[in-house]
């Protein structure tokens, strides 16, 4: 079951948030091919094909310095609630190509490479 809110989308209990504000693109979307696609341990097998839940946030055609931020929540059937909650309580300070800098509450994690 898929619900949805601003800047949220619920998906068979997990929550994908929004954390900046962008808006989720979402639907069933036809994956085809073998599980030797996917991973070269597995054996050669005929094709199949599926509808795949898949979420994304769309930047335009040939993005430059294009970013987005959003957490994946178990939500235990309270999507509603903890994204609300997520939204209110994350902020973003920084979001570039070698560092992020987040606050949580009172807390500030900065993630560099």
């Amino acid at each position: 079951a898929v619900e949805e809110g601003e800047g949220w989308i619920s998906h068979n209990g997990t929550t994908y948030v929004s954390l900046d504000g962008q808006e989720f693109s979402r639907g069933p979307v036809e994956h085809k091919g073998t599980w030797g696609d996917i991973a070269p341990f597995y054996e050669a097998s005929d094709s199949t094909s599926a509808n795949m839940f898949e979420i994304s946030i769309e930047h335009g055609k040939l993005p430059v310095k294009a970013s987005y931020a959003y957490a994946v929540v178990p939500d235990g059937g309270k999507a509603a609630k903890a994204a609300r909650k997520l939204q209110r309580r994350v902020r973003i300070i920084e979001n570039g190509a070698d560092r992020q800098v987040v606050r949580i509450g009172l807390k500030k994690y900065v993630f560099e490479w």
